[in-house]
């Protein structure tokens, strides 16, 4: 995860002054990283597959996707405590390197570049959730789909239709015609 950070935030990032350790973990497809209920205590850096964050309930809503180079976990639990409010489960066998909150935070008291992480991280987690929202607010099922298609179009094929078309907040027939008309 530190390379990935030192790739993408460039020579001001001060990565010698972090010294987070982590485990390698597989889930086979299926398998959930985050339980709705339970209070985080871990985050993962994505290396390998596809998962889904889910919001349980009467109906299931579909949050998002990630896919490798991500950072994940229940961030809502891991700042307040409380139990979290999503699920995230591999869509497909998946390998993340696995770390400790409370390391993380203990770090924020003495390393620079843990700081410039965590902002970075913070920053970024709030701009993908306002596009989302905004996204979902003012563009149709159809331009979403184009997006995301463009976003990940190898991975994206990956990902069952009639999860998508939740993702979309559209029935899976609404999207198998958008995707019809794409291709025609």
């Amino acid at each position: 995860m530190i390379e990935y950070f030192k790739s993408i935030m460039g020579t001001g990032f001060n990565s010698e002054s972090i010294s987070l350790t982590s485990t390698v973990q597989k889930f086979p497809k299926g398998a959930v990283m985050v339980q709705a209920g339970n209070v985080e205590t871990k985050f993962y850096f994505l290396l390998k597959g596809i998962v889904e964050v889910t919001i349980p309930g009467e109906k299931e809503w579909i949050y998002d996707f990630f896919f490798p180079k991500s950072v994940l976990g229940g961030y809502s639990s891991l700042l307040t405590g409380k139990p979290s409010k999503i699920t995230i489960a591999a869509i497909e066998d998946c390998e993340v390197e696995v770390y400790e909150w409370a390391e993380l935070k203990k770090q924020y008291e003495t390393s620079i570049g843990a700081n410039q992480m965590g902002r970075f991280l913070t920053e970024q987690i709030f701009l993908l959730r306002s596009k989302r929202e905004i996204d979902f607010l003012s563009k149709s099922a159809e331009k979403r789909y184009e997006e995301l298609i463009q976003s990940q179009p190898d991975l994206i094929l990956q990902i069952p239709v009639h999860r998508i078309a939740r993702y979309l907040g559209i029935h899976p027939e609404s999207l198998s015609r958008i995707r019809k008309k794409m291709n025609s």
